[in-house]
């Protein structure tokens, strides 16, 4: 696990200033693609106020170059694949640690050496850093029960999942989702890895049994202020890759209990054996067949306080550790599916 993608920026300012740079900007990069060959394309908006040149400069070296101007906002946007940047038909392993720096480098190179000093890594603004890893359980039937485990958990308030509503018949909820924070500063997909690839039309045995998990922090200094972190953006992208594997379970942590999981029967033989106090273990149970009537744990939470106005907070993630405690997810395995128990998804980690 490791960083897949970042994205840099820079801003040309606001206003008429703002206006004539980016134009200035445009202008040169329309000599430049002349002069070496490669495409600009514009992207249609339904928004009057908003224009995006796309400029092809470095298509195939995983660096893509989007010149945006929205309504009085003009900047520049880099948005890098790090996989890439280092080998080109990259679609399914993730960099690791001991090339990054390599990677990096060459992304610098590549974009100061184009447009000069002030467009070094460091010198730009590091807006968007995505956390990626494959989780290899072994086949498709088993990454599909994953995803299915973790739409149903429905964990979380902070974050909103977008699943059939949303999308309508494109929606299935067996191949991937994507959680969105309520507040705007980061996204939680999981997917089926290879139904992804040959949906675009690149197939790869590679990817058979893989789960891809991607954590989109879209906010990257309310992390730094987080973590009280004071480095450059290179050695800000280090970071994010050396402690990539804790800031992922963090996120999965919020959606989903550490713990197997079982048919909604065995959950409750298994509470039962192992929780001595009885209020403790009629709650854990109540809670279980809650989630599978609910279809979610949240939904659950909920139906639950109205029931119980004992279950306050603390007591809420008090059953919650004592699930985890006794190694059991409260989100039952669908009575209808072959698959009778399933690991918890942090052994595969």
């Amino acid at each position: 696990m490791s960083i897949h993608t970042f994205e840099l920026s820079k801003s040309f300012g606001k206003g008429e200033n703002g206006y004539l740079k980016y134009q200035e900007f445009l202008d040169r990069a329309q000599t430049d693609c002349q002069k070496e060959g490669y495409k600009i394309f514009y992207d249609r908006s339904n928004n009057p106020g908003y224009k995006c040149h796309r400029l092809l400069k470095f298509m195939g070296l995983g660096i893509q170059v989007h010149l945006i101007a929205n309504h009085n906002d003009y900047y520049i946007k880099f948005i890098v694949n790090l996989q890439k940047v280092l080998v080109a038909d990259g679609l399914v392993k993730i960099i690791n640690e001991s090339n990054a720096q390599e990677a990096i480098e060459m992304v610098n190179w590549q974009l100061s050496s184009w447009l000069g000093d002030e467009f070094e890594i460091d010198r730009l603004r590091l807006s968007r850093v995505d956390i990626c890893s494959n989780i290899d359980v072994g086949s498709a039937e088993l990454v599909s029960a994953y995803i299915r485990q973790m739409y149903r958990a429905g964990a979380t308030k902070s974050y909103k999942v977008y699943g059939k509503k949303e999308y309508g018949k494109r929606f299935d909820k067996v191949a991937g989702f994507t959680a969105r924070s309520r507040s705007g500063v980061a996204e939680l997909s999981l997917y089926d890895k290879e139904r992804q690839l040959e949906k675009i039309g690149h197939p790869s045995d590679e990817a058979h049994g893989i789960l891809r998990a991607e954590y989109r922090i879209l906010n990257v200094n309310k992390i730094k202020r987080k973590h009280e972190i004071t480095l450059t953006n290179s050695e800000t992208l280090l970071w994010f890759i050396n402690n990539s594997g804790d800031l992922l379970y963090e996120i999965l942590s919020k959606f989903i209990v550490d713990g197997a999981s079982y048919k909604l029967s065995e959950v409750n033989r298994l509470i039962c054996e192992q929780v001595n106090r009885k209020k403790m273990r009629n709650r854990m149970c109540r809670f279980s067949e809650l989630v599978a009537q609910k279809h979610g744990m949240f939904s659950a939470r909920r139906a639950m306080e109205q029931e119980d106005p004992k279950l306050d907070s603390r007591a809420y993630h008090k059953m919650i550790d004592k699930f985890e405690n006794i190694g059991v997810n409260p989100v039952p395995l669908p009575a209808k599916k072959s698959i009778c128990d399933l690991p918890s998804l942090f052994e595969w980690l």
